[in-house]
């Protein structure tokens, strides 16, 4: 977990350094004139772009085990599985143009899913041999879900009607 923040906050460094270094008051500075009439620069892009995102999983999985189990000098068995349904997912994030080239992401994605799981096991007796004990069952409404924060540098480009962003950050 350590080794985990410790590598953020050093992406996160890096990304602030290349922000200061790129990012000076020049490129910040709107390039498009003012109005004669008004006064008022014109409406142009965006310093700021937010994104929204939904995400939902159409296929099913399932996950089957088995285990053998020693246990008063003999062997039993442990069988399990769970199937896994499709899985609701979102995304936001936020993202500052430093210039047109150039801009930091910081995003959040989400998912969260549900499954049902089955075990079946045949525990060996204590007290008498090859007399193993059946034990069975299901639970239903297993849940599971997962964040994920990422801070990524984006480049910009394309032509005419089609923008290509490349980006790369930790996650």
């Amino acid at each position: 977990m350590k080794r985990l923040e410790t590598s953020m906050m050093i992406a996160f460094t890096l990304v602030i350094a290349m922000a200061l270094a790129l990012g000076s008051p020049s490129f910040a500075e709107d390039l498009q004139p003012g109005s004669g009439l008004t006064g008022q620069t014109p409406p142009g892009p965006s310093r700021i772009e937010v994104g929204l995102a939904f995400a939902q999983t159409l296929g099913a999985s399932k996950f089957n085990s088995s285990q053998t189990i020693r246990e008063h000098a003999e062997d039993g068995t442990f069988k399990s599985s769970y199937n896994v349904g499709g899985s609701p997912g979102g995304g936001f994030d936020l993202q500052y143009n430093l210039s047109d080239k150039f801009g930091v992401r910081l995003g959040a994605q989400t998912f969260s899913r549900k499954s049902t799981g089955t075990f079946e096991a045949q525990v060996p007796h204590p007290f008498f041999f090859s007399r193993p004990r059946s034990v069975s069952g299901t639970k239903a409404g297993l849940g599971f879900s997962e964040a994920a924060y990422s801070l990524t540098c984006v480049y910009r480009g394309g032509s005419g009607k089609w923008r290509v962003n490349l980006e790369g950050g930790p996650a």
